[in-house]
């Protein structure tokens, strides 16, 4: 386990800075620094294991142990944390519960292993105290695997292709929503062991962006226009069923299914080269 004490001055004085404004929303137990990335590459990665040169402004990747009850669930907590630490810096933050932190450590479980060992740890509250955690987010029982979710985007994808021929651009959309869905989860967990939970296509392109720099390549969202083809996509998975108004052309639909292509193949070649793969222990 590394700690902040190692890095430069202005560099501990962000850390501070950031897990100050974190324990203000919530109390916690640990946050630890899990990943470092930029527009086109990643700088620190304790998951992969490569550093690289860091390209524009960077992206801090945190995981946040949190100790009790706070009313809310934990993607809210997740969403207050990144929407306060914005005006120090670009933060992605994963958020789980003391206890389940602690059932990890005690199963061995591999994201918690790799906190341990190598992750930075920016803030620690180990003591005593008793931790309170919601219901709804007890432990997991374990997910589906790596296996099973790349049977599950073929199928996506061949439906897709179904739903383009008969013209059916809006329902062929939700199903490559789900297809990435899918790929981003799968990845995650195959890379980190940590089982994401949200069908949030914008969260899961940012907390995978750290695992490759190839990554941020398929929806870049640095134009208007490839902006408003993954905003298509996002809004696939509730107006591609729901909503008869969603326009998307036949065009939009082609681009979109070679971008999941080319996703796949390359959630496909990363996890191909794992030389043991974390997803194999139990889900968190």
């Amino acid at each position: 386990m590394k700690t902040s004490t190692t890095q430069p001055a202005n560099t501990q004085a962000l850390y501070q800075q950031l897990t100050q404004t974190i324990t203000t929303i919530v109390p916690c137990y640990k946050i630890y620094l899990i990943g470092i990335s930029g527009a086109q590459c990643y700088a620190y990665n304790p998951f992969v294991l490569v550093d690289g040169y860091l390209h524009d402004e960077p992206v801090y990747h945190l995981a946040v142990v949190i100790k009790q009850n706070t009313k809310q669930a934990l993607n809210e907590v997740q969403d207050a944390i990144e929407n306060r630490c914005k005006k120090l810096a670009d933060v992605n933050a994963l958020v789980l519960t003391q206890e389940a932190y602690h059932a990890q450590q005690q199963n061995a479980h591999p994201f918690a292993t790799t906190l341990n060992e190598k992750a930075e740890l920016l803030y620690n509250d180990d003591d005593d105290r008793p931790c309170i955690t919601m219901a709804e987010h007890a432990i997991d029982a374990p997910g589906p695997t790596y296996a099973d979710r790349q049977i599950l985007v073929t199928g996506f994808i061949q439906g897709a292709l179904f739903y383009q021929q008969r013209q059916s651009c809006q329902m062929a959309a939700f199903l490559l929503h789900q297809a990435a869905e899918q790929l981003y989860i799968g990845l995650y967990q195959q890379v980190t062991g940590y089982q994401l939970h949200t069908h949030n296509l914008d969260k899961l392109r940012r907390y995978t962006r750290c695992l490759s720099p190839l990554l941020h390549t398929i929806f870049p969202v640095n134009t208007t226009a490839e902006a408003h083809l993954f905003t298509l996509l996002q809004r696939a998975y509730v107006d591609g069923r729901y909503n008869p108004r969603f326009a998307v052309t036949p065009a939009e639909l082609g681009t979109l299914l070679t971008r999941l292509l080319l996703l796949q193949q390359l959630v496909n070649s990363i996890c191909s080269k794992l030389p043991q793969p974390a997803a194999m222990a139990v889900a968190c």
